[in-house]
């Protein structure tokens, strides 16, 4: 899935805004939640709210339910920087622990 969100380059800028799932928010989050198995909160912000112009699709992930290492074709995975690495054993005993 590919979101695109576009904005002018002089200051301050102005958002332009994206038509992405727009009146769809609902089938997003199941579309992630079936694809991922993680639940996210998605919702919209418009820059002029009157006129519903200058839409940004906000998703908010969490870092991870409580007890849970994220899974990813069966490897537990870690960030690392800007890298998803697999998870080191110190780190997962730790989540299993919680």
């Amino acid at each position: 899935m590919k979101i695109r969100l576009a904005i002018k380059d002089e200051h301050p800028h102005k958002v332009v805004g994206t038509r992405q799932n727009e009146n769809a928010l609902g089938e997003l989050e199941s579309n992630i939640y079936r694809d991922l198995g993680i639940r996210v909160d998605v919702y919209e912000l418009f820059e002029d709210e009157t006129n519903k112009t200058g839409r940004v699709l906000i998703i908010e992930v969490p870092s991870r339910p409580t007890g849970k290492a994220f899974r990813f074709e069966d490897v537990s995975l870690m960030r690392v920087g800007e890298d998803p690495l697999p998870m080191d054993d110190k780190t997962y005993l730790s989540i299993i622990q919680e």
